[in-house]
């Protein structure tokens, strides 16, 4: 067995903080390049340990030497070579480290940091072979063929370990259809039966099939449109099921069942009532199910003419006493939820989960059993706020310069994230084809707006945007849905853009000649110590509410080259390097702020 291991030190009110990531691989890579690997899994968590006795006075020197404003590499020497002692023993203490972790938190917060406990950031292989609503069990392929049981709250996510896939080899989606759901659930398949009460939706390349509830669907769009929807100007009409059919023919009514086949729904309005089978949507828009109800009942009130003749009684005369009304303020209490990334596309947000034989069986959609094949299943993420990390980066650059920065954005990504996985796009407005591949996407990155000017994005959204939503809305509607932006080196009316959709305010501000990440800014996972060298070119923001500073100018001053902010169940972030020029480190800032699922 390889133990691979990262050290990262920080300092936090002058006391040393400390800790620790694990990875802990099968032998030879076996759980990665094997072609029957089908149900090796990769389990990350994290967990805390209680530090050994030399560590603990490791810390004491450290910190006394500190306080003296002295250092020593010698110390720092011993403190690794201590650390990997400790290391070795650590398999062994994983099941007594999970047993323990919960009695170790009930003990005082306030600790003081040299006696704290070690956070370890564990990676394994391994199988599944049960899961329910409190525990994992898993069995580590370290060869000892011991399970370990793992509490679901301590892990962060449990992905399946495929056979790479090579760049220009990813799965053909073909004639699919997405299924968008009101809780941002998003699933790929084929509708084959339609119903009162729910949208059957049939996996691809298998027999499985699960029912959506009718009052949570949103939308419902074949992933390649065969009639020219996107050309289409979609009316609006908020209390109507609109339908584009691939023949061309746009229908608004009411949705109902087929009276003859399952495989057809009918679409009914007081001028017209047609039936088409599912096989032609292309699209298929959803009201809020509240104001379909509503509208419908006011129709027929209005084709009901009620006769006062002493049987159905007589309207309220204003003599009965006014009855008072009473506004009752219910607080929805925050709720956990687990994230569930099919392959090769789509997600379903789930309250509780559990493996039955070779079914998942969660409780979503407000359905207590919804069964999706594990076969079906990419990962989990537990207690999870965002789109699920298998999903793509969408890469925009309308206004960029697309032969400098642009392009030299998506070079730094090679080797970290491949190229299967991000998505391009050029587009001047939100066009269909634009939001198609936003709602496929976990991460929207904006290269530096060089070539944006108010003046030029109003003649597109004057000559090609006609249907379009707005950007704002484009972007929050994205950020609703769990979404990350990725802001690089906004300036000017770049920087108007961000205001002007609702996800600042910034502004410039003063540069440094370096800098370096805040205690805030160890949340993503830098492993980056000391000041940071600015490349060309670096661009400074004002440190303001309600922006997070996680890379602050030298010296304290009051500029900041790397924020972000929580905005709905997403992130906005900015970064103040356009990447005209990059180095390493650069690279792995972005490539961090990519990976940034909200937590720390």
């Amino acid at each position: 067995m390889s133990i691979n291991y990262f050290i990262t030190e920080s300092v936090r009110n002058g006391l040393m903080g400390l800790r620790i990531f694990l990875l802990l691989f099968f032998p030879t890579g076996i759980a990665i390049s094997s072609e029957e690997d089908d149900e090796l899994w990769r389990l990350e968590m994290t967990i805390e340990q209680e530090p050994i006795p030399e560590l603990i006075q490791l810390r004491k020197e450290i910190s006394d030497k500190e306080k003296k404003n002295q250092s020593s590499q010698d110390s720092s020497k011993t403190m690794k070579e201590k650390i990997l002692s400790f290391l070795k023993e650590f398999p062994e203490k994983i099941a007594p480290a999970l047993k323990n972790n919960n009695e170790s938190k009930q003990k005082s917060i306030e600790r003081d940091s040299i006696d704290g406990s070690v956070s370890v950031e564990l990676s394994m292989s391994g199988k599944v072979h049960s899961i329910d609503k409190e525990y994992l069990m898993f069995e580590p392929a370290l060869g000892s063929e011991k399970k370990i049981k793992v509490p679901i709250n301590k892990i962060t996510s449990l992905s399946r370990q495929l056979a790479k896939v090579k760049d220009g080899q990813d799965h053909s989606e073909g004639d699919d259809f997405r299924v968008m759901l009101r809780d941002g659930s998003e699933v790929l398949g084929d509708p084959v039966e339609f119903t009162a009460e729910s949208l059957i939706v049939a996996f691809s390349e298998t027999r499985a099939r699960i029912p959506l509830p009718i009052n949570e669907i949103i939308r419902i769009e074949r992933d390649r449109p065969i009639g020219n929807v996107d050309k289409l100007l979609l009316p609006d009409s908020p209390r109507r099921h609109i339908a584009a059919l691939a023949t061309g023919e746009i229908l608004a009514g009411q949705l109902l069942p087929s009276v003859d086949s399952e495989k057809w729904l009918r679409i009914s309005s007081p001028i017209l009532s047609a039936e088409v089978p599912l096989s032609v949507l292309d699209v298929l828009l959803f009201p809020d199910p509240d104001s379909a109800i509503a509208d419908v009942e006011l129709e027929l009130a209005d084709e009901i003419n009620v006769v006062e003749d002493g049987n159905n009684g007589t309207p309220n005369s204003g003599n009965d006493e006014s009855l008072e009304v009473v506004d009752i303020e219910v607080v929805e209490s925050p709720v956990i939820r687990n994230l569930v990334a099919l392959s090769p596309s789509g997600m379903i947000w789930a309250d509780e989960l559990e493996l039955r034989g070779s079914d998942l069986v969660l409780s979503a959609l407000g359905m207590d059993e919804l069964l999706v094949p594990m076969s079906r299943v990419e990962s989990l993420s537990f207690g999870h706020e965002g789109l699920p990390a298998s999903a793509p980066v969408l890469v925009w650059g309308g206004y960029t310069d697309e032969d400098d920065e642009y392009v030299k954005t998506i070079d730094a990504l090679s080797g970290r994230i491949p190229s299967r996985k991000i998505i391009q796009s050029k587009s001047k407005v939100p066009d269909p084809q634009f939001m198609r591949n936003l709602r496929r996407s976990r991460v929207l990155l904006i290269p530096e707006m060089e070539g944006f000017k108010r003046a030029l994005m109003k003649i597109a959204m004057e000559q090609k945007g006609k249907g379009c939503p707005a950007w704002s809305l484009a972007l929050r509607g994205f950020l609703k849905r769990g979404g990350n932006i990725i802001f690089l080196s906004p300036t000017s009316e770049g920087l108007s853009f961000i205001n002007e959709c609702g996800l600042g305010p910034i502004r410039s501000g003063p540069a440094g000649r370096s800098w370096e990440i805040t205690d805030e800014g160890r949340k993503l996972g830098i492993n980056v110590e000391g000041m940071i060298k600015n490349v060309n070119a670096s661009h400074y923001y004002r440190k303001s509410a309600p922006w997070e500073v996680w890379g602050a100018a030298q010296g304290g001053a009051d500029g900041a080259i790397l924020l972000g902010r929580q905005v709905d169940r997403g992130w906005v972030m900015v970064f103040g390097s356009d990447f005209y020029q990059s180095n390493d480190t650069i690279k792995e800032i972005l490539f961090r702020l990519i990976q940034f699922n909200g937590r720390g």
